[in-house]
């Protein structure tokens, strides 16, 4: 299940980072870009406090498509990488991307099941991992199967140690009367 579901988030990931990166689906591209004016100025003060607004949100123009386009690029990347050994790192990246999105919604006024929602399969997706295998598939399918020692293979009837008597009963007199 495990593998299922990283294919079904890593593919969620890829698109949605796709969708906000380029206009894959314009008129979902669209949507995202008019919503990100709103999203952005919840994270607007904060960023700039640090002076990294222009970095991280906003080239000036209020349209906060520099903040669609990074989180764009930090979903279509983990989404890739949730298929490489770097899964762990991709998935902690997306469950912090995914509250900070949670935060936004529930700043602007809509409820932040969606974001929550992925927020826990990502989690799931970690949890129910398959242990690794303790050696490696070439090996075990390169290798003979266990053979028996001599001794056991041959057909060799050898006698049965002696059964121990069983105890016998002991027959006390009862230490109490019985009226």
């Amino acid at each position: 299940w495990a593998t299922v579901l990283t294919f079904l988030l890593g593919l969620i990931y890829v698109v949605c980072g796709l969708n906000k990166i380029s206009s894959l689906d314009s008129l979902t591209h669209n949507f995202l870009r008019d919503s990100y004016k709103e999203y952005g100025k919840v994270w607007d003060p904060m960023v700039s406090d640090i002076g990294a607004e222009t970095i991280l949100l906003d080239d000036g123009s209020k349209t906060y498509g520099l903040f669609l386009f990074n989180i764009g690029c930090i979903e279509f990347t983990s989404g890739i990488l949730l298929f490489t050994p770097a899964k762990m790192i991709a998935v902690m990246t997306l469950v912090l991307v995914m509250f900070m999105a949670a935060y936004t919604h529930y700043a602007v006024g809509e409820p932040p099941y969606f974001p929550l929602f992925l927020t826990s399969l990502l989690l799931l997706s970690i949890t129910i991992e398959p242990e690794p295998l303790k050696e490696p598939l070439s090996t075990a399918r390169d290798s003979k199967p266990p053979t028996q020692p001599e001794s056991a293979s041959r057909d060799v009837k050898r006698p049965l140690p002696p059964r121990p008597e069983p105890p016998s009963p002991v027959h006390d007199k009862p230490k109490f009367k019985m009226v």
